[in-house]
């Protein structure tokens, strides 16, 4: 099995960049581009900072609560590209000392 796998926001948008139809286009996927535009524009450590977070935070909101609602379209861009599943693994800090590891696997039935 060919496998893509997503390890970070900065992944996950390049992902969705290569989707010609746009059938993933919704407000939190929107802003999530938005905020990877200023991170790549911004010009100092504030808004570089500002933008870091509210992508981890955006990146963390859509793995937990819409992955499965974006199943079938995140399988079809995926076949677009030649794979046949998708692996979101990685890990979220919670605190300075703890990390939050998820592991999510996407197949086609």
């Amino acid at each position: 099995m060919n496998e893509c796998l997503i390890d970070s926001a900065n992944t996950f948008v390049e992902f969705l960049k290569k989707d010609e139809t746009q059938m993933l286009q919704d407000g939190d996927t929107e802003t999530l581009f938005a905020l990877h535009k200023a991170l790549k524009s911004a010009c100092c450590s504030g808004p570089r900072t500002a933008a870091e977070k509210g992508m981890a935070a955006l990146y963390k909101k859509i793995v937990f609560t819409k992955i499965e609602g974006m199943k079938e379209g995140l399988l079809q861009i995926a076949q677009q590209q030649g794979f046949d599943a998708l692996r979101f693994k990685g890990h979220f800090r919670i605190n300075h000392r703890t990390l939050e590891e998820y592991d999510k696997v996407i197949v086609s039935d």
